[in-house]
Parts: structure tokens; sequence; C-alpha cells
């Protein structure tokens, strides 16, 4: 069996996006950043502002002029072969192509100057740091001097993804299912997400890397397997009840395992601080030589298994249902320190775990059904 399709398929604009362009309007509310030694002042001086500070110019959120709706371009060719013993084989490619996706850009900022210790002073820079020498800086001045950062949701970047899954399948014959499947794929785009902000945005070509949503490698292996005839079935159950006690305790229980192997998700490395003065937040600044996602969380290895007991009781069955999720109790990392510093070597705890998915857990539960 040959399978093709295309599509394009249009999305909607994230709720909390539109929210924060509401209210951070410059009308309802603003923003106001100080850092560095203004900083360092106001925390130490243990004041509570009830009104904008009138030194610092405010920070705004604004929505790019004719915003347009992000869709999506899908094309899939999948080859289904049957096999003896209900087995199946398939091999699919898919292509999505993300367009008019949303991203935002401080269009407040002046060009970049590169940074040295010759005009560091006249760049409000008093000590800098072997992560600004010779990184673009931004002068202190705005293009609009009414605010500091102008922060825009433009509807500008865009994403690849190309990928191919390998699927060996047993249909359910004989009590026995199994499935296996590979995918390997990568996923490219300039923005994983609405906030997202370039490091530079006179350079937005330097951007487009893999995206925090690239996986390269996931295995998935599932199955059921059911013991004995099935107690939902009457004649089975009546075959049931004629044999020894033992085997009659097995008869309906079953058996559903998924194991699920893959290569991590991709992580971003920031200096952790706003080292090209862009005054954004979250930081978007990297440090020299490494590229926009360039780290990687290990492995993951996940684990689940649920086993169902069916007890027929008068015109239905209770389902007896025991559930593990993670039943290795594997530490599967799901964030790593991204936060290189603001020195020529990296901090000690860069790249390191310091965050891992939910442990083992058991549930129970029991249905019935009539």
């Amino acid at each position: 069996m040959v399978r093709g399709g295309f599509g394009i398929f249009f999305d909607r604009y994230l709720l909390s996006t539109v929210n924060r362009i509401e209210e951070f309007d410059g009308l309802h509310a603003t923003q106001q950043i100080a850092e560095g030694a203004d900083a360092a002042a106001f925390y130490q001086s243990g004041s509570s502002f009830t009104a904008p500070h009138p030194g610092i110019a405010p920070s705004i959120w604004q929505a790019q002029p004719n915003l347009a709706n992000p869709y999506s371009e899908t094309a899939s060719f999948g080859i289904e072969r049957q096999l003896p013993a209900q087995w199946t084989a398939s091999a699919e490619y898919r292509f999505v192509r993300g367009v008019k996706m949303g991203r935002t850009v401080n269009v407040n900022l002046p060009p970049p100057v590169p940074l040295t210790l010759a005009n560091a002073a006249g760049l409000g820079i008093s000590g800098p740091t072997a992560q600004q020498i010779g990184r673009p800086i931004f002068p202190p001045r705005r293009l609009n001097p009414a605010y500091d950062a102008i922060n825009q949701f433009q509807t500008e970047a865009s994403s690849n993804y190309n990928g191919v899954t390998v699927t060996l399948n047993r249909q359910f014959n004989e009590e026995f299912e199994l499935m296996a499947g590979y995918t390997f794929s990568k996923t490219i785009d300039d923005a994983s997400y609405d906030t997202e902000q370039p490091q530079n945005p006179y350079a937005l070509n330097d951007e487009r890397a893999l995206s925090l949503e690239d996986q390269r490698h996931r295995f998935v292996l599932s199955g059921l397997w059911v013991l004995g005839p099935d107690l939902d079935d009457p004649q089975d159950a009546a075959k049931g009840g004629a044999s020894n006690p033992l085997l009659h305790a097995l008869y309906g229980l079953e058996f559903a395992p998924i194991l699920a192997v893959d290569s991590g998700f991709r992580a971003n490395p920031l200096t952790g601080v706003d080292t090209n003065l862009e005054h954004i937040y979250p930081f978007a600044a990297r440090p020299l030589g490494l590229a926009r996602n360039s780290l990687q969380t290990p492995p993951n290895v996940h684990f689940d298994l649920r086993i169902l007991k069916m007890v027929p009781i008068w015109r239905g069955h209770l389902d007896i249902v025991a559930e593990s999720f993670n039943l290795l109790n594997k530490q599967n990392v799901d964030v790593v320190n991204p936060v290189y510093g603001s020195g020529a070597p990296a901090d000690r705890q860069f790249n390191q775990p310091i965050q891992i998915a939910d442990p083992r857990r058991i549930q129970f539960s029991l249905d019935y059904e009539y």
C-alpha cells in the first residue's frame, strides 16, 4: 500500500502572547529595566516604588503591523507492506514547513558596535567581561528615546522538519500484539517560541539553527498480551470456568508495556546576563563561539507498564488496573544548565543536569463496564 498527502494548516496566536501585548502596550502598563550600578542602588536603598521611576525609560510590547496567521505546509509519503503471520512493515517520510511563525524582536535598538577596551567607557561599561570584548554591544541611546525596549511580536520566523519513521507491526492475533517504531528526524528554525528574541536583531540569519524541539532519534516498542481467553467475551469466559483455579485466575489478565528511548532535546547556551545590553528578558546573549540551541540533554529511557484484570460481574465486568510510569525509576534529565557565565572559561555547572523527569509512579484504579 502506498500513501501520500499534502496539506496547509493554519494556526492561531497564543493567548499568552495576545495578553502580553494588550497589557504592556504603554497605556495599561509598562516595564522598566535597570541593571548594573543603577539596579544595585535600587536594591540597596530598600525602596518600594509605587509609581514609575522618572529616570528610566519604559519598555513596552506591541504587535507588528499586518500580522499574518502562522501556518504549516505538510507533505508525506509512505509505503506499507504486508508480511506473513499478521505482520506488516512500513516506512514514511514527512516534511513540515512552518511559515509566518511567531517571534519577538526589540525594534528600538540602534546598530551595535563591537566592544573594545578603548570604547567600553563610552558605551557605559566600566569593567567589560571576557564575554563582552569583541562582541557587538548596543549603545545606550535608542531609536525612539521615549522608550527603552520596544518588544515587537512578529510573524516572520520559519521552521523545517524532516523525519523518516520505520514501523514493524504485528496485528492483534492469538491474544498478542506488538509494534516497534524508529524515527530519525531533524528540526531547524530561527525561533522556537513567541517570546524568543535574537541576540542581535541586525543579524537574524545567525538565529537559524537546530530547534529546541529537535529530537534526532526516537525508538518506541509497545505491545499487548492477554493471558488465556478474554473474559470480556462470554464464550471465552465460559471456557475459562471449566479450567483449574490457577488457570482461571489468569484468564483475562492483560499486560500492556511501552518502552521509549530517545536522544533528548536541545538547550540554548546563554551567558546568563544581558551581555550585549539589549535590555530584554529572558536574556538572549550566547557565549562567544557557541551556536543557538547547541546543547542537548542526555538520552532518555522510559518504561511504562499497565496490567489489567477483568472480573465478570453480572452483565458486565470489573477492571482491576495497575499502571506504572517510569517503572525502572530511570533518572531522565529534562533540563541542563544553559548558563555559561561571563568569563572566558565556562562556569563549573554549565551544561550539567538541573532537572530530571518524574520518578517511578504507580497508580491503581477500578472500573466497571456494563
